[in-house]
């Protein structure tokens, strides 16, 4: 009798099945194919146009993620430049 064919990852969560092994399930062969999907998803899809993804400075990006992760974009946006004239750097 030939071997059954393991499932994809995505079968696998769309069958709600348990995956068994976890070495054979998480091998870098099944996850490498989802990793590029969601990655060409988010080149597509992702947040990269925000004022807070323009920036070069890390402490202005990190302030950002912060706080759109409790207010809304249009608040969030004022409060950031508000805030960052305030403490410009880390150290202030």
């Amino acid at each position: 009798m030939k071997p059954a064919k393991p499932k994809t990852f995505i079968e696998h969560a769309a069958s709600r099945e348990p995956p068994g092994e976890p070495e054979a399930f998480c091998s870098r062969a099944r996850i490498m194919p989802l990793a590029s999907i969601l990655l060409a998803w988010f080149d597509s899809h992702g947040r990269r146009t925000l004022p807070t993804y323009l920036e070069s400075d890390p402490y202005a990006i990190w302030v950002g993620e912060v706080l759109l992760q409790q207010t809304q974009l249009g608040r969030g946006l004022i409060y950031r430049e508000r805030f960052l004239a305030t403490f410009p750097d880390l150290a202030t």
